[in-house]
């Protein structure tokens, strides 16, 4: 009983850091992300939403299937809600379909941000994954490879809050 107790008051003592840090009013830091607290309900309905190249490539990232690392999906940075999110490798995974042909701008704007954050962008085609996820995994353990010989002995960058259902 008392490990259970232990759990609840850290779990609570995170959740008051956490929510402790404002910043003008809009976004909260969880640890070195800025979140917007504001798009967790669009993230979610992305979620639900359930686009099949995301479900697809989805089933092959959750529960540490590649490479052990834990993935997010519609994870909320700033205010931008990005397809996937590797904290472990400071890793932004976005699926290009049919819809990112007309927001180029927002595309390049949305990375720009993502990047001085100190992240990595990848964006993968939504028909590479439909009808070549093997090439796509083992594009994605290439960039595993690539960005884990070229990080310092630093620790992992984590992400912002998980969802709570």
């Amino acid at each position: 009983m008392k490990e259970t107790n232990t759990k609840n008051q850290k779990s609570k003592n995170s959740t008051e850091q956490r929510d402790s840090k404002e910043n003008n009013g809009v976004f909260k830091t969880y640890k070195t992300l800025p979140y917007n607290p504001k798009l967790k309900e669009k993230a979610k309905k992305l979620r639900k939403a359930g686009i099949l190249s995301e479900v697809l490539l989805w089933k092959q990232l959750k529960a540490k299937q590649l490479k052990k690392l834990d993935f997010h999906r519609q994870k909320i940075i700033g205010n931008y809600i990005v397809d996937f999110f590797c904290s472990d490798l400071s890793l932004v995974i976005e699926i290009d379909g049919i819809s990112h042909s007309f927001k180029n701008d927002y595309d390049e704007t949305r990375d720009a941000y993502l990047k001085n954050l100190g992240l990595n962008v990848v964006h993968i085609v939504d028909k590479e994954i439909k009808y070549n996820l093997d090439g796509v995994l083992m594009y994605l353990e290439n960039i595993y490879n690539d960005l884990l010989s070229q990080q310092p002995n630093t620790p992992p960058l984590r992400g912002t809050p998980r969802s709570r259902r």
